[in-house]
């Protein structure tokens, strides 16, 4: 009897946060941007530790760096958070046992986005108002299977790749984070590492908000 209990609520709280994951997915269609100082170590910290029951769950070491302790940006922090979150959640979830998912931040001049990145969106390098200005790049660094043939297919909602013990969730996380990389005038994208298995998921936002330029996706 306890175990058809603990296995009724484990059904309605995975019920309970696909539920909540469409309503953040439709909610972002009309989402407002609330600008703010953000502390990039701290908001770091709050992603690894939102994972971290999960994490240790699926034996995957969640860890976080920062090119400087106090580094900021102004922008949404609850949006980027989550856009954040879907992106480590994602990377733990389609890492092996015994994987290490790695989530950092670096300030880059110009957007850095290359031709050779799988998929891109919200190409504002052009902007006046930000190139002076840098961005900050997050990614998030797993140690999965790598990227399937078609990656840019990722993005797009109710999309899921394939996992070791079957999938989870809607396949709405990465659809939730290009949202928000479109909403804080950003880009994002995917792309294979250089050395291991694995792939690096990364978001590049603005470091002072600017001039938000048309958006376009890249394959």
């Amino acid at each position: 009897y306890m175990a058809l209990c603990r296995s009724a609520v484990s059904c309605a709280g995975q019920l309970e946060k696909k539920v909540q994951q469409i309503l953040d997915f439709t909610e972002l269609r009309t989402a407002v941007v609330r600008e703010g100082e953000v502390v990039l170590l701290d908001l770091l910290h709050e992603v690894t530790d939102a994972v971290a029951e999960l994490a240790a769950e699926e034996d995957v070491r969640v860890i976080c760096s920062v090119f400087s302790p106090g580094a900021c940006v102004r922008t949404d922090s609850a949006r980027l958070r989550q856009a954040l979150f879907c992106l480590a959640d994602n990377a733990v979830k389609y890492s092996p046992r015994g994987g290490t998912v790695h989530v950092r931040a670096s300030v880059i001049g110009v957007s850095s986005g290359g031709d050779d990145d799988s998929c891109r969106v919200g190409d504002s390098r052009g902007s006046e108002d930000t190139k002076d200005n840098g961005w900050v790049r997050f990614e998030v660094d797993d140690s999965g299977r790598g990227l399937p043939g078609t990656p840019t297919q990722l993005f797009q909602p109710f999309i899921q790749g394939r996992r070791d013990g079957g999938t989870s969730g809607l396949g709405l996380g990465l659809a939730i984070a290009l949202s928000v990389a479109e909403l804080l005038g950003g880009r994002i994208g995917v792309s294979e590492k250089e050395e291991g298995p694995g792939s690096i998921f990364w978001l590049e936002i603005p470091r002072v908000p600017g001039r938000k330029l048309p958006l376009s996706a890249g394959a």
